[in-house]
């Protein structure tokens, strides 16, 4: 039996064509973190635990292919992709990781799409000659920029491993649609 390799959901790479497709790998104090910023989507962690070494592209690849979940009855089409930051649009179904809506119940599921994503400190991308490239870097604050024009929200993520190995994250959230009104933010 073939495991599915992870498919970009409902945003294909040719609807934001400028977004970053990238796997990001971070490693210090014996401790590796592999983030999946593919396809213009907000990251997920494909690995975070023992030390990887220096993955080469092809076994990032194999990580994330790894990491999709079996099909199983009574479930999405597509194994849902969970990111940092949970979003009801692909398909996760548990607690999102941004809950509200305005006020009078419009946009309560934000869809966001990845603008920019930085990578502080010593870092080697390595590109290929089709989709995402790898960046390698060891400790260092990954930053990721996104939007939803629809709901008219920006969303700016940390996602740090700190020189002992410590993950931190943080994130920004700005409503930019010159709406002021807000039904709850949780």
């Amino acid at each position: 039996m073939s495991h599915p390799t992870p498919s970009p959901s409902l945003v294909a790479p040719s609807e934001v064509p400028e977004a970053p497709d990238a796997f990001v790998h971070l490693s210090a104090a014996g401790v590796s973190l592999l983030l999946d910023v593919t396809h213009g989507r907000l990251p997920a962690v494909v690995h975070w635990g023992a030390a990887l070494g220096r993955p080469t592209l092809d076994d990032v690849r194999s990580l994330a292919a790894a990491a999709v979940p079996p099909y199983v009855n009574n479930l999405m089409d597509e194994p849902v992709r969970l990111a940092i930051l949970p979003e009801h649009h692909a398909g996760w179904s548990g607690k999102p990781g941004i809950g509200g809506h305005r006020s009078d119940g419009a946009d309560w599921s934000p869809r966001f799409t990845v603008d920019a994503l930085d990578v502080t400190g010593e870092a080697e991308a390595t590109r290929a000659s089709s989709g995402p490239e790898l960046v390698d870097a060891g400790a260092a604050v990954v930053t990721v920029e996104a939007h939803d024009d629809v709901a008219g929200l920006a969303l700016v993520l940390e996602i740090e491993l700190t020189a002992s190995g410590l993950v931190r994250t943080r994130a920004e959230l700005t409503n930019v649609a010159g709406r002021r009104e807000c039904g709850r933010v949780r």
